[in-house]
């Protein structure tokens, strides 16, 4: 059979490259914990950062312990984001991290999990604008207070005002307005969550370097997802569990490991490669169900 898109036709791969890299020389990694932890982050590193790497060949690994590593992200669980350290990107420590999630996932390892959705949503290519933003996900808790001032339309104090007004213009943004009071809301809540980290993602989508971004990326901008109020849900279904179930969906996709989404795709339309419409119906049962099934 011939896939002549070559957008779908890339996506073939995905359960045959480790197959057709399997007779390559091997990738091999050692971890002695006799090591002190600098020597332990040094050998992670340097394993990361080489060039020219085929990340689909055999890895031959020995771990004897687990190293301590820099921490990249942070923020609450499942609103992470990454740090604003100028010696992490200067370092290319968000090269090595897009690396090691692109390697992890290709050996049926995790991809995302804890991480934001808005910074998930920006790395598959998705403009900041159609992002869906949430206080969690502002990681500075003096920030996230400042900003949570400007929601709903109660009154500010003059002392709030000056607050907003002064975070606002560090980031060269107006100061307080009640007539521009929700756009400034959703504006420092950009910039706390992703203009400020602008070159981590840049780094991070190094993960494309193991050519399986683009699996996960098709697989969402093909769904169909349904709409809360829509007649075409089971009306006894109230939104808010239609929005979760939606939400869950997701956030499995997102998180879930190389060999789970290749089951994914068979069980949704009989075929591994996803359809140009993947249709997602909320309605009552105990079970996910594949239409016809």
């Amino acid at each position: 059979m011939r896939i002549l898109d070559p957008r779908i036709a890339s996506l073939l791969f995905c359960g045959t490259l480790l197959r057709e890299q399997s007779k390559e020389k091997p990738l091999r990694f050692y971890l002695d914990l006799k090591d002190s932890p600098e020597d332990q982050d040094r050998a992670i590193l340097s394993f990361y950062k080489a060039k020219g790497v085929n990340w689909a060949a055999p890895l031959k690994c020995i771990l004897q312990g687990i190293a301590d590593v820099a921490l990249l992200f942070e923020g609450e669980q499942d609103h992470l984001v990454p740090c604003c350290s100028q010696t992490l990107i200067d370092s290319d420590l968000f090269v090595v991290a897009g690396r090691m999630i692109g390697h992890s996932f290709l050996h049926g390892g995790p991809l995302l999990p804890g991480i934001s959705p808005v910074v998930v949503h920006v790395l598959m290519g998705g403009p900041i604008e159609t992002a869906e933003f949430k206080l969690e996900d502002c990681p500075d808790l003096e920030q996230r207070h400042t900003i949570q001032l400007l929601q709903g339309n109660h009154n500010l104090s003059e002392e709030e005002k000056e607050e907003v007004t002064r975070l606002a213009v560090s980031w060269d943004l107006p100061g307080f307005s009640e007539h521009h009071r929700k756009w400034l809301f959703n504006r420092l809540l950009q910039h706390a969550v992703l203009y400020r980290t602008k070159c981590q993602i840049k780094q991070l989508r190094h993960v494309k370097e193991t050519n399986l971004w683009s699996l996960i990326t098709v697989i969402l901008q093909h769904i169909a997802w349904p709409v809360a109020d829509s007649d075409d849900d089971d009306e006894s279904l109230h939104p808010e569990i239609v929005t979760r179930q939606i939400t869950f969906l997701r956030e499995y996709i997102q998180e879930a490991t190389s060999d789970q989404l290749q089951k994914l795709m068979p069980f949704w339309t009989g075929w591994e490669v996803p359809s140009n419409s993947l249709q997602v119906k909320v309605c009552k049962g105990k079970f996910f169900k594949a239409s016809g099934r």
